[in-house]
């Protein structure tokens, strides 16, 4: 098993586009903020205890801010 998005009980919404491998991925939407949830099998769950890092890749030249946390409606940084 692979990483993946996942719904989730606040998801207001999906986002569809021919470049989410996925097919469509739910999200949390508020006008100012889109927020999914992603589901990480057991290996790879060991390999962040260990390592303590997770890398972010986003498709493109740039990429909006944005920021990682186990909780869904956590204080974004700044």
């Amino acid at each position: 098993m692979e990483t993946r998005p996942i719904r989730f009980k606040e998801a207001n919404g999906t986002l569809i586009g021919k470049s989410l491998e996925t097919g469509s991925l739910p999200v949390y939407r508020d006008g100012e903020y889109v927020i999914s949830c992603w589901r990480i099998p057991f290996w790879k769950r060991l390999k962040v205890l260990w390592s303590g890092r997770v890398f972010l890749a986003v498709q493109g030249h740039t990429h909006a801010p944005l920021w990682v946390d186990t909780e869904a409606f956590a204080n974004p940084p700044g």
